[in-house]
This record gives structure tokens, C-alpha cells and sequence, in this order.
């Protein structure tokens, strides 16, 4: 006896975040990033030319895809990196700076500056998303840049890391944003034939396929992801632990940002040189020679001066002058006096000694 058995399944292909439909809660990292190939203009171009990369606004997941084309773009050049950004995904920092790693560039915190619009060889339609073109006219600036967040994990990619004065660098806590995602979900038929318990035969087929929209609250990241964060700076040369603890000290709404001595402890800065001088558009800055400290007093030079010792009259001069008397007659007053007292000590003596041995006489006798 044949018999036909039905089974439907619906089986989730895949989860499909939309960076469209996203809805973060968040820092706002600001639009996607923009990468432009800039080259300036001047009396030495094209044959030296500055040129360097400009990285402006947030991480998405198209950016490494982007910077990746840039690179192969500019073949065996190496122009320096100059990057501006509030962060975003990590994922895609990371990426991207194992690209820049790989090719030994040079990252700057700086924004670039353009005198006439820098997309106007994009299409408008990539004007609000990442895109890659070359402009001209640009001049660099650390005045407005930083780099917080996912950012600095592309910082710490640089082979040199120059921060200036005028730029910040930033940190604070990882988390996963409050969005939407799509779940691509597809409906399966399968028909099974049987005879006395056997199967004969079987087929499976699509019946149906939908999308179903999934609300995911923000939390925050686990501590795998801080050790793959922490595996990625250890790779670039980063002392981990320190940058790190670094962001743990703020909320995903702060930013812990690092002062020059933070910059040096963790080494997301080689130097403070601005943009400028790293394109070679302006002479190198010297760094300030440290303050020379104090030299150390030796113990003769610490002590006091000694001032000239002052005698301290005697009592008897203070008597002496308080009366009007004379030294002779100071001396003579003290004999007599001297004396009395003898007298007076001599005889209650003589007294106490008798008064002593009666009273040893009555005394009784010690067992």
C-alpha cells in the first residue's frame, strides 16, 4: 500500500541586518564614510605632489570593500592616511586596518579641507553613502578631527601614528546598537512515498518565502568580543590591556578622551606632528626638549646661612642690673645669704637628730 506523507518546514536562511532600517540608540558616528584620493596642486605636480587618503565619517560594512579599492588604486604608492571618524562597526575597522597594516601607511588624525566640492565626480546617489573619488585642491587640518571609538583600532594599524595638538582621540565601551533586522524566511514542502513502511521515494520543494522584520534591543558586547578586539591590538603592536581598561571607563554615551601622556602609554601616537608636516607641506615640528628639572641642593647649599650667635645673659646679671647693684656687691649679698642658710639648716638639723633617736628608743622592737 502506497502512502504520501507532508511535511512543511519553514527554515530561516539567514539574519540580514539593514544598515537602512537600523535604528541606533547610540553615539551618532555620523554619516558613512567617504573616501577620497586626494592630490593637491602646486608648482612641483604632478611629478611631487603630496597625495594622501582621506577617511571621513562612520564604519559600514561597505567601507572596507571601498578601501580596499583605493588601495589596489593607488598600486605601489604608499600616500598617507589621514582620517577623521566617530566610529562604527568594528568589524570593519579591524578589516581595514590589517589592509593599511599590510601596506605600511602612515595614518594622520585630520580632517581634509577643499576649496570646491570634493564629490563632484560621484553620482549624487553616493553622496550619502561611502564612496571613492579622486579630488583635487585639498589641504589637510587637525583643527575639528578625532578619532573615537572603532576608530582608533584603524589608528593603531598606522606604521606611524602622528596626532596633533588640535586633534582628539577617543574611547568608551563597545556595544551592539538597537535595530531592526530582516530575517529571510523560506517555506519548505517535502512529500514522502511509502510502501508497508519503506520509502520509496522523496521530494522536496519550495512553497513559500518571506521576510520577517526582527527587533533586537541594544546590550552590550561580550567578553569575546573584547578579546578579539584585544587579539587585533596585540597583532598591531598595541598594548591591549592598557586601551582596554581604557574602555571600560566610559559608557557607549561618553568618551574617555586621551591626553598626550594616554596617547604615549598606549601608543596610538608615535609623534605630534601635524598633518602638515607628515605630508611634507610644512617643516617637521621639533618636539619641545622635556623641562630640565631643578638641580638637587647638596647639603651644604640647602642648609640655612648661620647667623652670628647671640650670648644669653645669665640670671645673676638680670638680677643684678633690675637692682642697681654692682658685681662686687652682688657677690658679697650672695655670701651673706649663703650664711643664713647654712645656720638655719644647721640647727634643724641638731633638732630633727634628737627628736629622731627618742622616738628610735620608744619604738617597738621588729619581729
Amino acid at each position: 500500500m502506497f502512502k504520501w506523507n507532508t511535511f512543511v518546514l519553514a527554515l530561516g536562511l539567514a539574519l540580514i541586518v539593514s544598515n537602512a532600517e537600523a535604528r541606533p540608540k547610540g553615539p551618532d558616528f555620523g554619516p558613512p564614510m567617504r573616501i577620497l584620493i586626494v592630490r593637491g596642486e602646486g608648482p612641483d605636480c604632478p611629478s611631487n605632489c603630496p597625495e594622501w587618503i582621506s577617511l571621513e565619517g562612520a564604519f559600514v560594512k561597505e567601507t572596507p570593500a571601498l578601501f580596499r579599492k583605493a588601495l589596489e588604486q593607488i598600486g605601489a604608492r604608499k600616500p598617507q592616511v589621514l582620517i577623521s571618524s566617530g566610529g562604527g562597526m568594528v568589524d570593519a575597522a579591524m578589516e581595514m586596518g590589517r589592509l593599511l597594516r599590510a601596506k605600511g601607511l602612515d595614518v594622520s588624525v585630520a580632517r581634509t579641507l577643499f576649496d570646491a566640492p570634493a564629490v563632484e565626480t560621484a553620482a549624487p546617489e553616493q553622496t550619502s553613502k561611502s564612496a571613492l573619488v579622486v579630488a583635487k585642491r585639498g589641504r589637510p587640518s587637525a583643527g575639528g578631527s578625532f578619532c573615537a571609538s572603532a576608530c582608533t583600532l584603524l589608528l593603531a594599524a598606522g606604521k606611524a601614528r602622528h596626532v596633533a595638538p588640535d586633534a582628539r582621540v577617543g574611547l568608551h565601551e563597545m556595544f551592539i546598537p538597537e535595530q531592526d533586522v530582516t530575517q529571510h524566511v523560506r517555506y519548505f514542502q517535502t512529500r514522502t512515498l511509502t510502501r508497508d513502511g519503506k520509502v520509496i521515494s522523496k521530494e522536496t520543494r519550495t512553497i513559500a518565502e518571506k521576510d520577517l522584520i526582527r527587533h533586537i534591543s541594544r546590550h552590550s558586547t561580550s567578553a569575546k568580543d573584547y578579546r578579539r578586539v584585544a587579539a587585533y591590538l596585540d597583532e598591531m603592536g598595541v598594548p591591549s590591556a592598557k586601551v582596554v581598561a581604557l574602555m571600560h571607563e566610559a559608557s557607549p554615551e561618553h568618551v574617555v578622551w586621551l591626553s598626550r601622556k594616554g596617547l604615549a602609554d598606549t601608543l596610538l601616537a608615535t609623534d605630534a606632528q601635524p598633518p602638515e608636516a607628515a605630508l611634507g607641506l610644512a617643516p617637521k615640528v621639533v618636539a619641545p626638549a622635556p623641562e630640565s628639572a631643578a638641580p638637587v641642593p647638596t647639603r651644604e647649599s640647602s642648609m640655612p646661612i648661620a647667623q652670628p650667635r647671640r650670648e644669653r645673659p645669665s640670671a645673676l646679671t638680670l638680677f643684678a642690673s633690675r637692682f642697681g647693684l654692682t658685681i662686687g656687691q652682688l657677690g658679697l649679698l650672695s655670701v651673706l645669704m649663703l650664711a643664713m642658710v647654712a645656720a638655719i639648716l644647721s640647727s634643724f638639723r641638731r633638732g630633727a637628730w634628737l627628736g629622731g633617736a627618742a622616738q628610735r628608743r620608744n619604738s617597738p622592737p621588729l619581729s
